[in-house]
């Protein structure tokens, strides 16, 4: 199941390919057998989100960082932050590097281009619970007294395409 937002609406596309636009008839009852359990989908205005941006990114090195600090290892784990893209930066020091790449480009293989914006906010969703780890509240609380409650990086999509494991990244200054 995959979704995206068009023109402030939700489409979901089902495994078997068929598309739900949010809140249209039906939407619902499709859920709910999809997922065999009684969901309604409903617009969440008054709840604080974190997904400031389509692109969040987060470097190795910024993942040996919060290990390093917060004595966390194995729990700061990569699936905790839920980053879009994960770069393989070598540091010899562990450190958060993209923090440093506000304003810059990032251009992937000549295809992709994306600007960085901003700071990633951490939320409470990196001490749940997920498949395959256990619920880590020190993780949070790491990632709050070592980075203020921010890490990983946002990004906007200045030209799109395909990203695959191996793309070299260039970084470069912003060009008007």
């Amino acid at each position: 199941m995959s979704a995206l937002l068009t023109d402030d609406t939700p489409t979901i596309q089902l495994p078997d390919g068929t598309f739900l636009r949010g809140m249209s008839a039906g939407v619902d009852a499709r859920l709910s057998a999809f997922l065999r359990t009684d969901v309604r989908l409903r617009e969440e205005a008054d709840i604080s989100h974190f997904d400031a941006s389509p692109v969040h990114l987060l470097t190795t090195s910024a993942l040996a960082w919060i290990n390093g600090r917060g004595g966390l290892k194995p729990c700061a784990d990569v699936r905790r932050f839920r980053p879009n893209v994960l770069l393989d930066v070598a540091s010899t020091n562990s450190q958060r590097e993209e923090d440093g790449w506000i304003g810059q480009r990032l251009e992937v293989e000549g295809s992709v281009n994306l600007i960085v914006t901003d700071t990633a906010d951490r939320c409470v969703m990196t001490m749940m619970p997920q498949p395959g780890l256990l619920r880590a509240p020190n993780v949070l609380r790491a990632v709050a007294r070592e980075a203020n409650g921010r890490f990983g990086v946002y990004a906007s999509v200045l030209r799109g395409g395909r990203l695959a494991v191996g793309d070299f990244v260039r970084i470069t200054p912003d060009k008007p």
